[in-house]
């Protein structure tokens, strides 16, 4: 059967949501005791998992009186997004009637010429650009190497940019709007919380103990609720400017704040300050490394396409 794939991936998602779910596999069997037969079941089943993949030209199931083969299944599963094809496994029958029917309106499509038609000519130009444009992404991708010296270079030069400070918090939350007439203000305002803020920031920093304060102050509850704990942070965390700009200058048991956000104040303790080794962050710097080399590539061959005589009214 030929298929045309790109026709096919639309349908195809019509067609999960009708296949049922496959009932669980019976295990049948019984325990063997002793090393000699213990090693025989496993030779025993390394032998039926590979007696259970076919050849490439096997028969799965004939459709309409058509064989459809092992590879030519496989093929077209590989294709699908993996949650259509988990689905598509679950009820072989309904997938093959599925696969059977895009085969058959993709034929109906092509024996009347639809692929040379507008919209559907312009629409699979598109998507075999936008198919073909990915592939040779990743094949570009696959390109940048990085050295291991390399690597190390940058962890030596950038190994601040790995410190990890495990914080705890006091959250102080403010409000300036007024009170609805008769009701009573509940919240500090902006001025009231920031004297409380540094009024905690002096007496920690004296030696006041920062988990009774959080208990008897702090508001943001889920952090409270673990004695202030707050989270374990890095400077590659998406986190605000002012934050960043005081944790990462704490040194262990250190107070850093007060820091004003929208809706309160924060006051930091630095837990923990660690200097994470090469090894623990390899991984993390290759990838780095990797994209930037591979977003520089990008830019130089987007950068060297010439455009000239623009006509922007023609655009549209």
């Amino acid at each position: 059967m030929k298929a045309t794939h790109l026709f096919f991936l639309g349908i195809t998602c019509i067609g999960v949501s009708l296949w049922g779910q496959a009932p669980a596999a019976s295990q049948s069997g019984h325990a063997q005791s002793g090393h000699a037969q213990s090693g025989h079941a496993q030779t025993e089943h390394s032998e039926s998992v590979l007696d259970r993949v076919p050849e490439p030209n096997a028969v799965v199931a004939v459709v309409d009186g058509a064989p459809v083969t092992y590879s030519e299944l496989q093929n077209f599963l590989a294709a699908m997004p993996p949650q259509s094809r988990a689905a598509a496994t679950k009820d072989p029958e309904s997938f093959l009637r599925q696969f059977a029917l895009m085969h058959r309106l993709s034929k109906e499509a092509e024996d009347r010429h639809l692929d040379r038609q507008s919209p559907y000519k312009e629409q699979l130009a598109y998507q075999r650009a936008m198919l073909l444009s990915t592939a040779g992404l990743n094949v570009l991708s696959q390109e940048v190497r990085v050295e291991s010296a390399e690597a190390q270079a940058y962890f030596e030069a950038h190994k601040d940019d790995f410190v990890e400070v495990a914080t705890k918090v006091i959250y102080l939350p403010f409000s300036n709007a007024l009170p609805k007439a008769g009701e009573a203000r509940t919240t500090m305002t902006e001025s009231e919380a920031l004297a409380l803020a540094e009024k905690l920031v002096s007496e920690l920093r004296a030696g006041a103990d920062f988990v009774a304060m959080v208990k008897k102050y702090s508001k943001d509850e889920a952090s409270a609720n673990r004695n202030g704990d707050f989270a374990t942070l890095k400077k590659t965390d998406n986190i605000p400017a002012e934050v960043r700009a005081v944790v990462f200058k704490l040194k262990e048991h250190e107070i850093g704040g007060p820091v004003r956000q929208p809706n309160g104040f924060y006051i930091f303790r630095a837990e923990s300050v660690t200097e994470p080794e090469y090894l623990s962050v390899a991984a993390r710097i290759n990838t780095r490394i990797h994209d930037e080399k591979f977003r520089k590539k990008m830019d130089a061959m987007r950068d060297a396409i010439q455009i000239k005589d623009i006509r922007p009214e023609l655009i549209k």
